[in-house]
């Protein structure tokens, strides 16, 4: 019964954390520009975020893997209720990515999260590609936006000195650096050893699976009834 609250913490945490790390403005999503002549394989792999806007959780990570369309991003992340009560914890969501114009600008794109409503619009600033990379991230809803710039790199750190060139470039795009939060990295899980791993993806299979499961079975019962009679 414990271990089961414990799970329920976890997930409630996760679907929290994934609609809040972001900052409210007003008005729609604006376009930015992006990295020239983007190069979607050079970009594809493993991505640690250094920095981002507003997060409390640990250990976020990203995986990008080229698609016909764009890429599959696999996010991994430790949340901050999860550590706080000693949860021994992994948190992975797994999203789609599309070029919104795949015979232009590569760098910009749009992103669905499998509980999002409504997609939003990703936009790589700047990238060397081999080290570090600045995102954008942003969604519309209605009169407001959902804002995010997040400062990404291969490795789990990165030295102060692409930092701050990083940051400068945020500074030009008039982002408030206050609103970036630095992601602790530290004694992070790997998927498949932590108490719970859990995976979104598959807690939404099992809730639609689970309603299909249950109405083939009741159609099966249904015809069978009808044989005997």
């Amino acid at each position: 019964m414990v271990r089961t609250m414990e799970g329920v913490v976890v997930v409630l945490a996760g679907l929290v954390a994934l609609v809040t790390a972001h900052k409210f403005e007003m008005g729609t999503c604006k376009p930015k520009p992006g990295v020239e002549n983007f190069d979607p394989q050079q970009f594809s792999g493993t991505w640690y975020v250094i920095e981002t806007f507003m997060s409390t959780s640990s250990c976020i990570t990203d995986t990008y893997t080229q698609t016909g369309e764009g890429f599959q991003v696999k996010r991994t992340k430790e949340l901050y209720p999860g550590r706080i009560f000693s949860i021994d914890h992994i948190f992975t969501v797994t999203g789609d990515i599309r070029f919104k114009d795949p015979n232009g600008d590569l760098s910009a794109m749009t992103l669905e999260w499998p509980w999002s409503m409504r997609n939003h619009d990703v936009t790589v600033l700047d990238t060397d590609y081999s080290q570090y990379a600045i995102v954008y991230d942003c969604q519309s809803m209605f009169i407001v936006r959902r804002v995010s710039y997040s400062i990404i790199g291969r490795e789990r750190t990165l030295d102060n000195s692409t930092i701050e060139s990083a940051k400068s470039k945020l500074v030009e795009l008039g982002v408030k650096l206050n609103n970036l939060s630095t992601v602790n990295h530290e004694n992070c899980n790997k998927e498949g050893e932590a108490d719970f791993d859990l995976n979104f993806d598959e807690v939404i299979n099992t809730f639609s699976g689970g309603s299909d499961g249950e109405a083939e079975e009741e159609v099966e019962t249904v015809d069978v009834g009808e044989n005997e009679v």
